[in-house]
């Protein structure tokens, strides 16, 4: 049975914030000397990757600030500020993660690739397609991926079929003042 993407996304979330949540409750307990920030970077992979920019920027936030609230009453050898400067650096650090995380998923979806062997026609370039017929090659290529034609014409094609024309009408502009 196949999961819905909704709920496959929910499950994801759900996933990732709990384990987030094991990583707070044990990175407070460890204490002051024993920190697990590195930790942070994977729910925020994973909320940047499934939930967009915006739910990973929130995580990638939201983490070190929680994370900075459990701190204040545990007593530290180093002053409060050292604190807040690490926490600043933890959050700069985790959206970028998150954002390098968006961008690379949004690029990922951008690419289509087309994969295998095309059975084409050696003199029309049409392409069998898997039912046995045969399409344009534009079309089929514009169906199967993201790709889109603009049509033009070489040189060597326009002299080899319009030579005859092309001639004509240099020798009009030519004799034209």
């Amino acid at each position: 049975m196949k999961l819905s993407p909704k709920i496959r996304f929910i499950g994801i979330v759900i996933s990732a914030v709990i384990f987030s949540i094991v990583v707070l409750i044990v990175d407070v307990r460890e204490g002051p000397f024993i920190r697990l920030p590195v930790l942070f970077s994977l729910p925020v992979i994973v909320i940047s990757w499934y939930g967009g920019l915006i739910a990973g920027e929130a995580m990638a936030i939201g983490l070190p600030l929680i994370r900075l609230v459990f701190e204040a009453n545990i007593p530290k050898p180093w002053i409060e500020e050292d604190t807040v400067i690490n926490t600043v650096i933890l959050i700069f650090t985790l959206s970028l993660i998150s954002f390098l995380v968006y961008y690379v998923n949004s690029q990922k979806k951008r690419i289509k690739v087309l994969q295998g062997f095309l059975p084409i026609c050696s003199f029309c370039k049409k392409i069998r397609t898997k039912d046995e017929k045969w399409e344009q090659m534009e079309s089929y290529i514009t169906k199967h991926s993201e790709a889109e034609f603009s049509h033009g014409l070489c040189p060597e094609c326009a002299e080899k079929h319009y030579g005859k024309f092309l001639k004509e009408r240099r020798n009009e502009k030519a004799q034209t003042p």
